[in-house]
């Protein structure tokens, strides 16, 4: 161990020291190195001469609600109704969202064609003409796109947004009936992630957020956990581009007073938004959650003050020491990642029953995420368990933090993220989507304006006096829609999963 701090201090890369599986005669050997380290060490000025060896280690158990946002209004085009010989009509909307943007491909021109759905593919398709791209082709350099990849960074729908409500009040009554208290919450940089998150969670009556919140807590977008397509899917994917914090909530705030939303900007922590990567990798994320995020909640902060890794130095070397992407096939591997003051490397998985039987304090977190990291990262990337929106599932970590060498300046930590192994449970489901795309009327969409209008590509009728906007929203009353009553069956909407519902007294006394 205290070789291992030596060797970090020193900016070598202790890989192969990690993976060391000591027996007596190289335990012996392993002293004796270190010894000579740390003494060359000295000698060089690399590290003060006061040396504090390493001491016991903390454990910290991470039980983290992993939510699946609500639909947006990129995800109700998968009803798209229209015709191609519309194109005349629909495909200058097309080009016009093409370049509304400034990002990749917005100078290709459209080949005139509109593609209807077809058995693949349920969105209407537009091809590109560009010399950087595959005619006649789908996937990551294919020219054929969907109507939807380019709607940047919707918002929910606003019936998504009712169902995301009802769908956070059963489970927040969940968990008050299970005393379980929310210590962080969390979501992706995109926007429908974090409007989710808000409508669950902070747009609850008071009662029920003083219940099951931590006081003065907020949203807060993490990094590496934007969504993407699956791997050869799309050329373009601008619905899964985030755009400025301070126009995200710009929009949802406006949504707030145009529809009767209880979206409040104030409601989210927009730090790491505006200085930390958009990209999906899910490694880096462990590292951030375990390195950063975990040691300062204040459950456990006054156990770890030491464990918190510096934001710039932590960022620095994950951008640093791995890849920009990572393909689900890594998942598992072996990572460490080194700064000047600690270490941050994966240790063994688990099983839930180990997790039961460790005695420490556990932080629970809610986190709103996306289809494609969940499915990879809980369910080995099958598609046949394909979590529906605002469905719950439980992911476990144990992180094990070990105070190391201090000289005069430095303080050091070890960090070990583990992992539990095996599929995610389900804590709680929710409606498939399929029954709210089948029953959307204009009320339920009416906020997916930019970059067109969503109703007209889904073939919904605008009712014949348009509600009217004012300083406090819209002057014609809003019914509950048929796609929102979906969310009103109480826990026939939101069951809860077996694993995680109080036994009959029967079986319980078996």
């Amino acid at each position: 161990q205290t070789f291992r701090h030596a060797v970090t201090i020193s900016g070598l890369r202790p890989s192969s020291v990690a993976r060391m599986r000591m027996g007596s005669f190289a335990a012996a050997r392993a002293a004796a190195v270190a010894a000579a380290a740390l003494f060359v060490m000295q000698a060089t000025g690399k590290i003060a001469p006061e040396v504090t060896l390493a001491q016991e280690t903390v454990t910290v158990k991470v039980r983290m609600f992993w939510i699946r946002h609500g639909q947006s209004c990129a995800n109700v085009m998968d009803q798209c109704k229209v015709r191609s010989t519309e194109a005349s009509k629909y495909l200058p909307k097309v080009e016009a969202a093409l370049r509304k943007y400034g990002m990749e491909h917005e100078e290709a021109p459209l080949t005139g064609e509109l593609m209807e759905p077809d058995g693949k593919e349920p969105d209407c398709m537009v091809e590109l003409v560009s010399d950087r791209l595959r005619p006649g082709a789908r996937g990551e350099d294919g020219a054929i796109i969907r109507v939807h990849d380019l709607i940047k960074d919707p918002p929910l729908t606003l019936c998504a947004h009712h169902q995301s409500s009802r769908a956070g009040t059963a489970f927040m009554e969940w968990l008050r009936e299970n005393d379980i208290k929310i210590d962080f919450l969390g979501s992706s940089f995109l926007m429908r992630a974090f409007e989710t998150a808000s409508a669950m969670f902070l747009e609850q009556d008071e009662a029920l957020r003083e219940a099951v919140l931590r006081p003065n807590i907020r949203v807060t977008p993490l990094p590496y956990l934007r969504e993407r397509a699956p791997p050869g899917y799309t050329s373009v994917e601008r619905d899964n581009e985030p755009r400025n914090i301070a126009e995200q909530l710009r929009i949802l705030q406006r949504a707030s007073f145009e529809h009767g939303t209880k979206f409040d900007e104030r409601m989210c922590n927009r730090h790491f938004a505006e200085s930390w990567p958009s990209l999906q990798h899910f490694e880096k994320f462990k590292a951030f959650l375990a390195a950063h995020v975990v040691p300062s909640l204040s459950k456990v902060r006054r156990d770890l003050p030491w464990a918190s890794a510096s934001e710039f130095e932590l960022l620095k070397a994950l951008e640093a020491q791995l890849e920009t992407e990572m393909d689900l096939e890594k998942h598992g591997e072996y990572v460490e990642v080194h700064w000047a003051g600690g270490v941050y490397e994966t240790g063994k998985d688990f099983t839930k029953t180990e997790y039961s039987a460790i005695d420490a304090p556990e932080v629970t977190i809610a986190l709103v995420g996306h289809n494609q990291m969940m499915l990879e990262y809980c369910f080995g990337g099958d598609r046949a368990s394909k979590p529906n929106n605002n469905a719950v599932l439980e992911k476990l970590f144990i992180v094990e933090a070990t105070p190391g060498i201090e000289g005069r300046d430095i303080q050091y930590a070890r960090i070990v993220m583990r992992e539990l192994a095996g599929h995610c449970a389900k804590v709680m489901d929710a409606p498939a989507g399929n029954e709210s795309l089948a029953s959307l009327v204009y009320d339920d969409v009416a906020n997916c304006q930019d970059p067109y209008d969503v109703s007209e590509w889904i073939g919904i009728q605008k009712p014949r006096e348009p509600p009217l906007i004012g300083a406090f929203g819209f002057s014609r009353k809003r019914d509950t829609t048929r796609c929102m009553s979906l969310a009103d069956r109480g826990p026939l909407c939101y069951p809860i999963g077996k694993e995680f519902s109080p036994q009959p007294a029967a079986v319980a006394a078996q």
